[in-house]
């Protein structure tokens, strides 16, 4: 059995006068996180698993 609930997320940035966009922003490129889904699956007896898919339509995406 398994139960699956979401709502349609939107894209984000990162932090934009923190390290991270700091970075990003001496390799030229930009900071934003397209929209996606995390997915976090766990059952007795195995490991924890995160994971996550991006939205097809998100702009940032490619």
């Amino acid at each position: 059995n398994y139960r699956f609930r979401s709502i349609v997320p939107s894209g984000y940035g990162c932090p934009p006068t923190g390290p991270t966009q700091q970075l990003l922003d001496q390799l030229g490129r930009h900071g934003q996180r397209p929209a996606h889904i995390h997915f976090f699956i766990s059952a007795p007896g195995h490991r924890h698993l995160t994971t996550q898919i991006n939205l097809s339509d998100d702009p940032y995406l490619h």
